[in-house]
């Protein structure tokens, strides 16, 4: 008969999951063969717990979040702009035990109403010497060195990082725990805010009134600029407009435009006696334009007048 070896088992918490572990406190090698039995029910009931108590985290880090963001819209009995009314976010770093390093990190919440309950995980990059923060579908959202600013939050790292090491943040983590009134007072109680508010410092019984009315709508004549102008730099088709006001709209995708500016249109006289005119039923003048472009290139353009 061969004797049978015994090896201890132990378990670690690692990112809320029960990881059982051979030879604890010495070889620590983790192990996937608890596949049945009391222990691994054990780990799956653990597990079960967890996903509850992250359901009811988020629930109250909703409630709490988005009743501060409609408290702090109003008026309190004071006359002063309404307050958060719950505090429920206390975001405490999870340092990955596997770390080599010795990095600690600490969160300071700037703006609660920007907090994403969604979990981050910073990895330090040693090439680059920064903490990279990636959100629960690994797309990178953050990252930096010794602060990092992060939606609503921000994380400041102490101590040295080695390549790999990690720091989880959980924002909703134990809200449903940590909830609390802010306000002390009954006064700091806000409701919705009204047009016009009485400052409560007021001596005399004067009242003002407001509602709110329909947006004026602006009408824009101005026409846009290819209705005014002609498409073209040749005299002939010359565009004569008024001294002042506006003239007309360039559009906003127009990439560039040029307008020549011509002191004074060529003129062209004629006389006609009086026996020419009694016999004429019709008169047509034709005036052509030659001019040079860029390329060099010779550009030529012809306008005909009728007369009847």
């Amino acid at each position: 008969m061969s004797p049978i070896k015994q090896t201890k088992l132990g378990f670690e918490l690692i990112s809320d999951k029960l990881t059982f572990l051979l030879e604890p406190g010495a070889e620590n090698t983790p192990t996937s063969q608890i596949t049945n039995g009391s222990l691994r029910g054990l780990a799956n009931a653990y597990q079960t717990i967890q996903s509850i108590e992250a359901s009811i985290d988020n629930l109250a880090y909703v409630f709490a979040r988005d009743l501060n963001a409609l408290h702090m819209n109003g008026l309190d009995l004071e006359g002063e702009d309404g307050q958060a009314l719950f505090h429920t976010i206390s975001m405490e770093p999870e340092i990955n035990p596997t770390n080599m390093g010795n990095t600690t990190a600490t969160v300071f919440v700037s703006d609660f109403r920007n907090v994403q309950n969604k979990p981050v995980t910073f990895t330090y990059n040693e090439q680059k010497e920064i903490w990279i923060g990636r959100d629960d579908s690994n797309k990178i959202i953050a990252q930096g060195r010794g602060e990092v600013n992060v939606s609503g939050f921000v994380v400041n790292f102490a101590g040295d990082g080695i390549e790999g090491d990690q720091i989880f943040i959980k924002p909703a983590f134990n809200t449903a725990a940590n909830i609390k009134l802010s306000i002390t007072r009954p006064q700091e109680f806000a409701a919705s805010r009204q047009l016009v508010s009485a400052d409560y410092g007021n001596t005399g019984m004067a009242e003002m009134t407001a509602e709110i009315t329909a947006a004026e709508t602006y009408v824009n004549n101005i026409p846009s600029i290819e209705e005014s102008f002609s498409n073209s730099l040749t005299m002939n088709a010359a565009t004569s407009f008024i001294r002042n006001g506006s003239v007309s709209i360039i559009p906003a995708n127009a990439d560039n435009i040029d307008l020549i500016s011509l002191i004074q249109q060529s003129q062209l006289s004629y006389s006609l006696t009086d026996d020419e005119i009694s016999s004429i039923s019709s008169i047509t003048l034709s005036v052509s334009t030659e001019e040079e472009t860029d390329d060099g290139s010779t550009l030529t353009s012809a306008k005909n007048m009728f007369f009847h």
